[in-house]
């Protein structure tokens, strides 16, 4: 009788050992987050951090080199992409030339010290004043491209072109299909011209 019973006894807290394994395996491997995976279409598996209303500045060798006010920011999670939309204020700055720009939405491409714009922007420095379809720049090099068509001002006067390349370091400036109005010095194409500037 006493084997039995404690055959029994052993029996039953193996079960019960079993069925709390059980239990507990089941919730271990539960995702804390389906529900609402399946609920919203709106989360990202890529998404990292989101943060609202936020001001980014960025440092090299101790020295700030850019900065934006931007509405949102996706972070990804490998961190090597960062989504922006709503960005005001941008300022990209070098010892050779500081580049302003706001934009609807961008994407700031980590390691390649690249960002996109894809609709529409307006940048501006000491040499021009432009509105753009889209733009992308590459920060390291201070190189802005620019497909599509711009228009606005450009040293001293309006422009009009397409496929700009320009950049903010040199102020080397490159264009197709180009029309500017302006006025220069008339010695820039006759040297001693009594008149100080000519319209072109």
């Amino acid at each position: 009788k006493k084997v039995v019973a404690k055959s029994t006894l052993f029996l039953g807290g193996l079960g019960a050992a079993l069925g709390v394994y059980t239990y507990l395996s089941a919730v271990v491997h539960l995702d804390p987050f389906a529900g609402l995976k399946k609920v919203s279409k709106e989360v990202d598996p890529n998404l990292g951090v989101r943060l609202t209303g936020v001001k980014i500045k960025s440092y090299e060798k101790g020295k700030e080199t850019s900065e934006a006010k931007v509405d949102r920011v996706d972070v990804r999670q490998d961190r090597q992409r960062y989504d922006l939309l709503g960005i005001h204020d941008g300022l990209y700055a070098s010892s050779k030339g500081a580049l302003r720009f706001d934009a609807a939405q961008g994407i700031w491409n980590v390691p390649m010290h690249r960002l996109e714009v894809p609709n529409g922007a307006h940048i501006k420095d000491k040499n021009v004043d432009l509105n753009v379809p889209q733009f992308a720049f590459k920060a390291d090099k201070g190189d802005v491209t620019i497909p599509g068509r711009v228009d606005g001002k450009a040293y001293g006067g309006s422009v009009k072109g397409l496929a700009v390349k320009y950049n903010v370091n040199s102020g080397n400036f490159k264009a197709s299909h180009v029309v500017w109005d302006g006025r220069i010095s008339a010695d820039f194409q006759d040297p001693g011209a009594q008149d100080d500037t000519r319209r072109w």
